[in-house]
């Protein structure tokens, strides 16, 4: 799995790929350098179109890697969760894109709890998915996740933009992007296939 973060993300990202499942051939189109960074302003100004999928990952979380052994998702305090840095940046961000004019028509959101408090945080709504569950360890399930995911894009017709609050590997799985601790990646589908077009830090503008 790929638990590498900035420059060192790029020479090992083809090989990060390869473990969850997907072809090499799509590392071009989904390499940071093809996506724009952008500010959360600038962000709600492309965003101004319907019809974005939004994925975020959760927010900072405590030191650590997955969640401890025999963790369970009835309860919290067995898994991996938001720091108080997290929490706050969850905050930021949710107000950030408030004040751009930036206000999701649907959230959704995985049922780890740092995805789900993440979520609580920064919308003060949402609804869970399956879809967005981790499968860190799992590769094999990456396909499954991916395909619901661009389904749901595929099929998306509600007014406004759509954000999907969850983990890494899920991200990196339908966009071939690797997110940052509570980076948002718009994508749009376009052409036949779900298309990373902006990056951007709501809590740290």
């Amino acid at each position: 799995m790929l638990l590498l973060h900035g420059g060192a993300l790029l020479g090992a990202l083809a090989g990060g790929i390869a473990g969850l499942g997907l072809p090499c051939t799509a590392l071009a189109q989904g390499s940071p350098a093809a996506v724009r960074r952008v500010t959360v302003k600038e962000a709600a100004q492309h965003l101004a179109a319907d019809g974005w999928i939004l994925m975020m990952r959760h927010e900072q979380t405590i030191p650590g890697v997955g969640d401890p052994p025999n963790f369970r998702l009835d309860d919290c305090a067995t898994q991996r969760n938001l720091s108080a840095a997290g929490r706050a940046g969850a905050r930021r961000a949710g107000e950030a894109m408030r004040a751009a004019g930036l206000v999701p028509a649907v959230v959704r959101a995985g049922r780890w709890c740092r995805v789900r408090e993440t979520a609580e945080l920064a919308f003060g709504r949402y609804e869970t998915w399956t879809a967005l569950d981790s499968f860190f360890g799992q590769s094999e399930r990456a396909g499954a996740h991916r395909e619901r995911v661009i389904d749901f894009a595929q099929s998306y017709a509600s007014a406004g933009n759509a954000m999907l609050v969850t983990h890494q590997v899920n991200i990196t799985g339908a966009l071939e992007v690797y997110p940052d601790m509570g980076e948002v990646i718009a994508a749009r589908f376009e052409q036949g296939s779900l298309r990373a077009r902006l990056r951007f830090m709501p809590g740290a503008d």
